[in-house]
């Protein structure tokens, strides 16, 4: 598969500090899948999960789930997201989860 720039998931893994790229190349090779693969088969589980009532909204609720995904602790995760609303709070969960992994300057 070739990535396009246009690709959410390519966008979000050019945002993300290194270690966290390490952490899913890591665990996609764990689960013998390419990183492309494996971050289509979380984006595929995170669809199929019941919205919860945590009283956030829906791309927040999705972002946390997606970072879990890729291995992040809930805790982290949902501390990562609430950040990111604070400085985006109409943003998609894309754009969460960039935010997520934005490196702090």
């Amino acid at each position: 598969m070739i990535a396009k720039p246009d690709n959410t998931r390519v966008q979000v893994i050019v945002r993300m500090d290194p270690d966290a790229k390490e952490r899913i190349t890591q665990a996609a090779h764990r689960a013998g899948q390419s990183v492309s693969t494996y971050m289509t088969r979380a984006a595929l589980a995170l669809a199929a999960q019941p919205a919860s009532t945590t009283g956030l909204p829906q791309a927040a609720e999705d972002a946390t789930a997606a970072l879990m995904a890729l291995g992040m602790p809930q805790r982290d995760a949902e501390a990562k997201v609430k950040h990111a609303l604070t400085q985006n709070p109409q943003g998609t969960a894309d754009e969460l989860v960039a935010l997520a992994f934005r490196r702090e300057p």
